[in-house]
């Protein structure tokens, strides 16, 4: 069964906190996720403004905006039926526009693999979650001493003192082993991750294996050391 829905992280983490647990055989599809993904470029997310602009659905609200609960108990059984069915139909609506704007733009499998995590997320926001501080610090330790060791191992690898030198790590990178620059700062050439994922991608096609696993290293080194 799929379960169309406007934020459904928020409406399902209310249903468990209520004490009611969601099924495992359900699948999901978050309009409002759908809509961040397919129209990155808008400010405004809200059901209303999306529905509103995508559809033809007339306004169902009697009032804009988000309502507290002493609105909702002051409005009639009526008012609110029709209220919870035009969400109910707004995102019905917007899933019609939007499932196949998640397929042309080639989202289809990230897509699926976050609604996955979507009840996931649910349920720790609905009961919380534990930590286990012993297995967490053992794990920043044995990062810790990961990062001295391979600091070491690259600093040798790449004839410089201090890899943490952007200077010294681009002489050794352009210069002594010939990677491709991607641009170039006031300093010299740029060592960002950008700029090492681009150097990597032309060692691969320049067939440098080599450089192009030592670049892999500094990626990996910069992106667990802190």
């Amino acid at each position: 069964m799929l379960i169309i829905g406007h934020n459904l992280v928020s409406d399902l983490g209310m249903l468990i906190r209520s004490g009611h647990s969601i099924p495992d055989t359900l699948s999901y599809f978050d309009t409002e996720v759908a809509a961040r993904w397919c129209r990155p470029d808008h400010t405004e997310f809200a059901l209303e403004h999306l529905v509103l602009h995508t559809t033809r659905m007339s306004h169902w609200r009697p009032t804009l905006g988000k309502l507290k609960l002493k609105d909702f108990e002051a409005q009639s059984l009526d008012e609110l039926m029709d209220r919870c069915g035009g969400d109910a139909e707004a995102a019905v609506r917007l899933y019609h526009v939007l499932a196949p704007e998640i397929q042309k733009y080639g989202l289809g499998k990230i897509f699926s693999l976050a609604m996955e995590v979507l009840p996931i997320l649910a349920d720790i926001g609905g009961r919380g979650m534990a930590v286990n501080r012993t297995e967490i610090l053992a794990r920043i330790t044995k990062n810790d001493e990961w990062c001295i060791k391979e600091k070491s191992r690259l600093e040798f690898a790449l004839g410089i003192e201090n890899i943490q030198s952007h200077q010294q790590l681009a002489t050794s990178l352009y210069e002594k082993l010939h990677a491709v620059p991607h641009r170039r700062t006031k300093t010299g050439y740029s060592t960002d991750k950008e700029s090492l994922l681009w150097a990597r991608k032309q060692a691969e096609e320049r067939d440098q294996h080599a450089l192009s696993r030592l670049i892999t290293r500094i990626l990996e080194y910069s992106s667990t050391e802190r």
